[in-house]
């Protein structure tokens, strides 16, 4: 979800980012893609082979807790990145902002409950369409709607797969949309 969002932001405000050539978008989405899907999933992918994960699904929130202390190691870096770099529109480093405290919500909430980290990801993205719906000149409440949309069909499926009771995912779509509000707010 970063890095479709992340796309979101830097192509569909082509404005923001006119100083970035086609080839220096692309490595700011490369940087998203790196620290926040390859990285994660290639320490998922070790703690398996090591032995300190039953299942990729991780069917406990006791099998989360290293993957997540690793995902927010990397989800740090990147916003640390973002935050330093020239030319970097607010929305965006706000947006890896709340990446990064909304996978520090997420573990401490893990601590008492499996949460639902899809529909946090999810909630994050309505928030951060909100957020800058908010601040934009456009009427972005097509879009809001979609990420409304997509986020209701993405808990469903949870449901569905029996992955998450309601509680969980409702709690993750709260966290989501809280973190990134809280993020633009600061």
């Amino acid at each position: 979800m970063p890095l479709v969002m992340a796309t979101w932001l830097i192509f569909g405000f082509r404005l923001d980012y006119a100083e970035f050539t086609a080839e220096g978008r692309m490595r700011l989405l490369a940087a998203v893609g790196l620290n926040t899907i390859f990285f994660p999933l290639f320490t998922t992918f070790l703690l398996r082979k090591l032995g300190f994960m039953d299942s990729y699904q991780m069917h406990t929130a006791r099998e989360r807790i290293v993957p997540m202390l690793a995902t927010m190691i990397f989800y740090f870096w990147a916003w640390n990145t973002f935050r330093n770099l020239e030319g970097i529109q607010p929305s965006l480093r706000n947006f890896m902002f709340g990446n990064f405290i909304g996978i520090i919500a997420l573990f401490l909430l893990n601590i008492f409950m499996k949460v639902s980290l899809h529909a946090a990801a999810a909630g994050a993205m309505i928030g951060l369409v909100f957020m800058v719906m908010l601040q934009s000149a456009t009427d972005l409440s097509p879009m809001l709607f979609l990420a409304i949309i997509l986020g209701g069909v993405m808990g469903t499926s949870r449901m569905i797969l029996k992955a998450h009771y309601p509680l969980e995912i409702w709690l993750g779509y709260i966290t989501g949309v809280l973190t990134m509000v809280i993020a633009f707010l600061i």
